[in-house]
């Protein structure tokens, strides 16, 4: 679900079948008709060159960069059945804030009829449904997604749903400039979007935006600057964690629901952090101690209690080994479960340039793709309390000024003062599981 004007080239109809326009009728004028029609979006290079390979079979050859990107369509390789692409109305900027983005929700649903139409009948075609996963941009989509997630909690009440929530990151560290309406209106929807998948979501797993991630992240990049700066750079590193991590649900090894309770069976709240380092040029015990963090960068590596899903690409035996051993002496409350992939092939639409050329394993023949080797985790601890004491603390700032821009948000003062109050709940209970922990130790 995006923007209209955030399409780019993605078409509603392709090879998996299509919508017929509708021919535009006249009425009753019998006059000349002058039609005006916007141009369709010229193919990018890359796409058309897949179009003219198809009957060939994939080239290996073909290399894409940032230079030749426009939209996230320009490089993508999947096709789109009919009712899967959703055009959002997006509205003013002016009125770009929670309440506006809930009613937009419920009037699209009544007008389009999604959830009793393109919903319903995707998950029909499921052989079992297993769940939800989804990922959204808090600042953009974060109303709109909770309240779909609402309307299919009440239709799929025991239905798993796994979130990747995108924040704009202006809550850390020393929050949002409080002279700047844009970070404060980005900052609440985090903070109403954590709050709303709390009660919605099975597991949440908040991501931040590039520039708040650590160095590790940028590790065998060859520019961290403009990866940072650059969406088309970033995303891949991000695609590469997150189909990485959750590799086991589709290989068959894991269902939705058993690979959330893995996480969740001693989390004091469904939420977790991605964890990862892509791609291991070598691997050490430094480089399994030093995962980049994706959900909170400040958060220490080591804990006295978590439950982590560990998923491997393209380990030698002898890298296993070493992990094996980083791993030989975890307590009763400190739990790992490990899963072995292939090498993480490189597709044609990755970025040429992204990282360095010694991380990147040799083709073992011209028609294969490159690869990588590298780790991507998934976790719940108890090290994410600072994350929501940042948010909780935001809101009653916000609440103590009684700021304008965070009341334009569609809150009331006593429903602002309930964020708050939920958001100090979730803290806290990390707090408690910590010293319980602590106490068992």
């Amino acid at each position: 679900m995006i923007h209209p004007g955030n399409f780019g080239t993605a078409k509603r109809t392709n090879t998996l079948g299509g919508l017929n326009e509708e021919p535009i009728e006249h009425g009753l004028w019998n006059g000349n008709v002058q039609e005006i029609r916007q141009s369709p979006m010229v193919p990018s290079a890359y796409q058309r060159h897949l179009l003219d390979s198809e009957a060939d079979g994939p080239d290996t050859s073909l290399t894409f960069d940032k230079d030749d990107v426009r939209f996230w369509s320009d490089y993508s390789r999947v096709y789109y059945t009919p009712g899967t692409m959703q055009e959002i109305p997006e509205p003013p900027d002016r009125e770009r804030n929670w309440a506006v983005g809930v009613d937009l929700f419920r009037r699209y649903n009544e007008e389009s009829d999604l959830m009793e139409g393109s919903v319903r009948l995707s998950l029909e075609e499921c052989d079992t449904l297993q769940g939800l996963q989804l990922m959204s941009d808090c600042d953009s989509f974060g109303n709109f997604t909770s309240e779909f997630l609402t309307a299919f909690k009440d239709d799929y009440g025991k239905t798993t749903a796994l979130v990747f929530a995108m924040m704009s990151g202006s809550a850390m560290e020393n929050g949002p400039d409080t002279s700047n309406p844009q970070g404060i209106k980005a900052a609440m929807s985090d903070a109403l979007s954590l709050r709303a998948y709390h009660d919605l979501a099975s597991l949440t797993i908040p991501i931040q935006p590039p520039p708040r991630w650590g160095t590790e992240a940028f590790s065998d990049v060859q520019n961290a600057n403009n990866v940072k700066t650059n969406i088309y750079y970033s995303s891949a590193i991000l695609a590469t964690h997150i189909e990485t991590s959750t590799l086991p649900l589709r290989l068959g090894h894991e269902t939705l629901p058993s690979f959330t309770s893995r996480l969740n069976w001693q989390a004091p709240n469904p939420f977790g952090e991605l964890l990862g380092n892509f791609p291991l040029s070598s691997v050490s015990d430094q480089r399994l101690r030093n995962f980049a963090n994706f959900t909170w960068p400040m958060s220490r590596m080591e804990a006295d209690r978590y439950s982590r899903v560990d998923v491997t690409r393209g380990l030698t035996d002898n890298d296993l080994r070493i992990y094996d051993a980083q791993h030989s002496n975890l307590t009763a409350l400190q739990s790992v479960v490990r899963f072995h992939g292939l090498p993480y092939p490189l597709p044609t639409s990755f970025p040429s340039s992204l990282w360095l050329e010694n991380a990147i394993s040799p083709r073992p023949s011209p028609q294969s793709l490159p690869t990588v080797k590298g780790i991507s985790s998934l976790t719940t601890r108890t090290t994410l309390a600072p994350f929501f004491k940042q948010y909780a603390a935001f809101v009653d700032d916000c609440l103590r000024r009684k700021n304008a821009t965070a009341l334009g948000m569609g809150l009331d003062l006593d429903e602002l003062r309930e964020v708050g109050n939920d958001l100090w709940s979730i803290h806290d209970n990390y707090s408690e599981n910590d010293d319980l922990s602590q106490e068992s130790m």
